[in-house]
C-alpha cells in the first residue's frame, strides 16, 4: 500500500507540474488539486505527527491543523517540563513539525534527535527564516528524509482560509513531506504558494524585515517625538486610517519577532541594498523638500509611473476604498453579534431581525472563531433606525440563541 501510495504521489505531482506548464495557471490551483488528491489516496496512511513548540502560538495553530486532517498528533515543548523530552518525541512520531522560536534552538533540537531519525521521519516546519536550518537540513536529506519548509504569512489569531503559505521542498527527497504540508493547509483553505527553499530568505526579506524596520522605526520615532497616536487617529486622513491599521499590525507583534525579521532582512546582500536605497531616497527628498519642493512632483510622477503595471493602481485604488468605507462605516453605528455555533444558515439568522425592523446594513465582517462560534460585526444605516426598532432587533437576537455584545457609537 505504502508502494502504491508514493507511486500515485509522484504521478500526480509529475503530471501537475506539465500540466502547469502548458495552462500557465496559477501554482495554487494545481496545489489544491494535488493536496485533496493526497487527502484522498492518504487516508490511510496516517503517521503520527510531533509538533515541537506546541505551546506557542502558531505551534498551537499547528497541532489544530493536524487534527482536522485526521493525524494522531503530540507536543513536545520546553514549556512543558513534564511532557515528552525531545528524543522521546521523535521515537513517537514519523511526521516532525518544528514551530520553535527562536529558529536557531530548531538546529540544535534536530543535532540532538538525529541519532534517532531515519529515513521514515518526514520534516516540517515553519520559521519565517531560513538560513539557519539549511546546514542540519542538508545533512539530513543526505540520510533520505522527506523535508518540506513552510511559512505561512500570517498572524496565529487570523482565520487561516485565504491566507497565503509558502511550500519549499528540501532536497530530493520532499515529496511525501510536501503532500502533508499540501494536505493540512489545504484542509484550511489556505492559498498555497511554491517557493525554492534557498531563495526564501531573499524573496520574502522586502514583505517583512523591511516593512518590520519602517514601521519599527515609525513608532519609535512617534514615541520619541511624543506624538499622541491617539490624536493621530482622530484627526487623520482617509490615508493615514489605511497605513495606521499596517502600522497598529506590525506594532502589536511581538518584539522579538520583528527583531529577527529586521537582522534576517539585512543580512541579505538584497536587503541591504534596498535599505541603503531607502534612506538615500528619504534624505534627497526631506532635502528637495526645504529646497526645490517645486521639484517633488516630478520625481514622485516617474517612479510611480514604473510602479504602476498592468493596471495595479485602478486595482489598489478599488481595494482600497473598499476598505476604507467599511472601516468608516463600521466606527459610526454598529453591532457586534456571535453565534454559538458556525453552520450554514447563521447569517440569515442574524440579519433577520434586523431586516425586520426595517434596518438597513452597509458592512458586514464576519469570522469564525477557533471555539466554534462565528463573529459578526455589522454596521448599520443610522438613517433607518429608531431606539425602540433597535431595542427589539436586540432582543429578537438574543430570544434566537445570540450573543450581543456591544452597541457602539462613536458620531
Amino acid at each position: 500500500m505504502k508502494q502504491f501510495f508514493e507511486k500515485w504521489v509522484l504521478f500526480l505531482n509529475k503530471a501537475i507540474l506539465k500540466a502547469n506548464r502548458l495552462l500557465k495557471l496559477p501554482h495554487s490551483i494545481f496545489d489544491n488539486a494535488l493536496g485533496q488528491a493526497v487527502s484522498f489516496l492518504s487516508m490511510n496512511e496516517r503517521k503520527p505527527a510531533v509538533v515541537y513548540g506546541h505551546k506557542g502560538d502558531m505551534g498551537g495553530v499547528t497541532v489544530d491543523l493536524f487534527k482536522i486532517s485526521g493525524y494522531p498528533v503530540y507536543g513536545c515543548d520546553i514549556k512543558e517540563p513534564e511532557g515528552l523530552t525531545a528524543i522521546e518525541a521523535a521515537q513517537k512520531g514519523r511526521i516532525l513539525f518544528f514551530s520553535v522560536f527562536p529558529i536557531g534552538e530548531i538546529p540544535k533540537i534536530i543535532s540532538a534527535i538525529e541519532p534517532f531519525l531515519t529515513s521514515q521521519h518526514v520534516i516540517l516546519d515553519n520559521a519565517s527564516e531560513k538560513e539557519k536550518l539549511v546546514p542540519v537540513y542538508k545533512t539530513l536529506d543526505q540520510r533520505g528524509i522527506s523535508i518540506c519548509s513552510t511559512h505561512p504569512m500570517c498572524k496565529h489569531d487570523q482565520p487561516l482560509h485565504g491566507q497565503k503559505v509558502l511550500l519549499m521542498g528540501v532536497g530530493g527527497n520532499f515529496t511525501e513531506a510536501k503532500s502533508i504540508a499540501m494536505e493540512i493547509y489545504g484542509k484550511a483553505g489556505m492559498v498555497m504558494i511554491e517557493l525554492p527553499f534557498n531563495l526564501h530568505d531573499a524573496e520574502t526579506g522586502a514583505t517583512q524585515g523591511f516593512i518590520h524596520w519602517i514601521q519599527r522605526g515609525v513608532g519609535m520615532a512617534l514615541e520619541q517625538t511624543e506624538i499622541d497616536p491617539r490624536r493621530l487617529m482622530e484627526i487623520g486622513s482617509a490615508n493615514y486610517t489605511l497605513y495606521n491599521e499596517s502600522l497598529w499590525r506590525t506594532l502589536i507583534q511581538k518584539e522579538e519577532i520583528s527583531a529577527m525579521l529586521i537582522e534576517s532582512f539585512f543580512r541579505q546582500e538584497s536587503g541591504r541594498k534596498l535599505g541603503r536605497a531607502f534612506l538615500e531616497i528619504l534624505g534627497r527628498l526631506m532635502e528637495v523638500a526645504q529646497t526645490e519642493g517645486d521639484l517633488l512632483s516630478g520625481q514622485f510622477k516617474g517612479s510611480f509611473e514604473k510602479l504602476d503595471q498592468n493596471g495595479l493602481s485602478k486595482r489598489m485604488n478599488e481595494e482600497t476604498t473598499a476598505i476604507l468605507a467599511e472601516i468608516a462605516n463600521l466606527q459610526l453605528q454598529s453591532l457586534r453579534i456571535v453565534s454559538p455555533s458556525d453552520e450554514p444558515g447563521t447569517l440569515i439568522r442574524v440579519l433577520a431581525p434586523i431586516a425586520q425592523e426595517g434596518i438597513s446594513i452597509l458592512t458586514i465582517r464576519g469570522s469564525s472563531r477557533k471555539d466554534g462560534t462565528a463573529d459578526f460585526h455589522l454596521a448599520l444605516d443610522e438613517k433607518t433606525i429608531t431606539p425602540e426598532s433597535l431595542e427589539r432587533a436586540k432582543e429578537a437576537l438574543i430570544q434566537a440563541g445570540l450573543i450581543v455584545e456591544n452597541i457602539e457609537n462613536n458620531h
